[in-house]
């Protein structure tokens, strides 16, 4: 994997936010926009390097939204490089138990408390189950740089200037922008305008030059498919999406071709939404279940 490009999406740990120049390696405060050392320009490396906050603010948008899988998405994408944030954390619980993901919730409340021992979050939480809690969403993360085009053409002659040896190598900086930068950013149509502009301009020519594809199914519905290009794809799991067309394909890595083998399978999610008869039997029975409820409660008092 390339070091130098892959740099620009470490993040920092620490409370008080630092970073590495890239160039000297000095460690600068979060303010500032030229080394303080060897006063390289700071602001392309800061755009990208701390973008991953943009994907706690997104989760937000999404929750508000109702689109609990995707801002379960973004949110999970934001614990990578943040996995001991506490809010980001109960978020990702908070959303799992929106989706139905019950066995899930247990195991990371489990984890949860190991992680932050005594927090009276968990109180809360068995006092009043998670389905009559508020959302844990406290605000949106303050670090939030936008990444604009002229920054992302320096980072391109950054990624010019690695000279990268191998095809895999270069396959896998493509996937990467689309995972986790390209398709996290459909909520803001602005910023999505100007990451399309980039891999349109910039990422797919440098692919072409070595005869590589990324094919991606995103918006396509699996049953217009044929049989060959099913056979190229690797569904990882059929997921509710309120709104969107069952059948319908969210693509979660793009298929990678070199020349016209391929080299990568493409993984994606297929929208399966419970049809209406079956929402409104669930619906009957879990009445009926708290009916009986109510009878029980009423003979044990009477006796």
């Amino acid at each position: 994997m390339n070091n130098a490009f892959y740099s620009f999406f470490d993040s920092a740990t620490k409370k008080e936010v630092e970073f590495i120049c890239p160039s000297c390696g000095h460690l600068n405060k979060i303010s500032n926009n030229k080394c303080e050392s060897c006063s390289y320009d700071l602001s392309q490396t800061k755009s990208v390097m701390f973008s991953h906050y943009s994907y706690f603010n997104t989760a937000l948008i999404f929750e508000k939204e109702g689109k609990y899988f995707d801002a379960i998405i973004e949110i999970s994408k934001f614990l990578a490089y943040e996995p001991k944030d506490e809010v980001a954390n109960k978020l990702y619980i908070y959303y799992l138990n929106k989706l139905g993901k019950k066995d899930d919730v247990q195991a990371k409340l489990d984890k949860f408390e190991e992680m932050f021992p005594r927090n009276p979050w968990i109180m809360h939480v068995e006092m009043k189950g998670l389905d009559n809690i508020e959302s844990p969403a406290d605000s949106q993360k303050d670090i939030n740089f936008d990444m604009v085009t002229d920054q992302l053409l320096i980072l391109s002659n950054e990624l010019a200037k690695t000279k990268i040896q191998t095809t895999s190598e270069l396959g896998s900086i493509a996937i990467n922008f689309y995972s986790n930068l390209l398709r996290p950013a459909k909520a803001d149509k602005n910023l999505y305008a100007r990451l399309s502009w980039f891999y349109d301009n910039v990422i797919v020519p440098q692919l072409a030059k070595r005869e590589i594809r990324l094919e991606i199914f995103e918006g396509k519905n699996y049953n217009d498919l044929s049989t060959e290009d099913v056979a190229c794809l690797d569904v990882k799991s059929t997921i509710e999406y309120k709104g969107v067309p069952d059948g319908t394909i969210i693509t979660d890595v793009p298929a990678v071709y070199v020349r016209s083998s391929l080299l990568q399978k493409q993984q994606i999610y297929v929208v399966k939404n419970p049809p209406k008869e079956e929402k409104k039997a669930e619906a009957k029975q879990n009445k009926q279940a708290a009916n009986k409820k109510i009878k029980k409660k009423k003979h044990g008092g009477k006796k």
